[in-house]
């Protein structure tokens, strides 16, 4: 059982920075706050749920979300974010 747990953790962690890896590759200047929202996105979470799990406000999340589309380059309103991210985390 330990070394199944183990396991999932190498796991977990190699996913983490690939996408995290993958999103520094886009953009460099991506803040730690920025890369934690992503990560929520991605995983398909509700920018309401993100602010509840990061115990910020959603207007908050709305300003990291804002600053991820520009800093990717995002211009399009009609482009969604979190697929756009969700496409980055596979």
């Amino acid at each position: 059982m330990k070394g199944y747990l183990e396991l999932m953790r190498q796991q977990i962690r190699e996913i983490t920075h690939s996408f995290a890896g993958k999103l520094r590759s886009l953009a460099m200047n991506i803040t730690h706050i920025e890369m934690t929202v992503a990560h929520h996105l991605a995983a398909g979470r509700t920018t309401k749920n993100i602010a509840q799990l990061m115990g910020i406000s959603v207007s908050t999340v709305d300003f990291h979300r804002r600053n991820l589309r520009q800093k990717l380059g995002i211009k399009n309103r009609g482009k969604s974010l979190q697929s756009y991210l969700a496409l980055l985390r596979e």
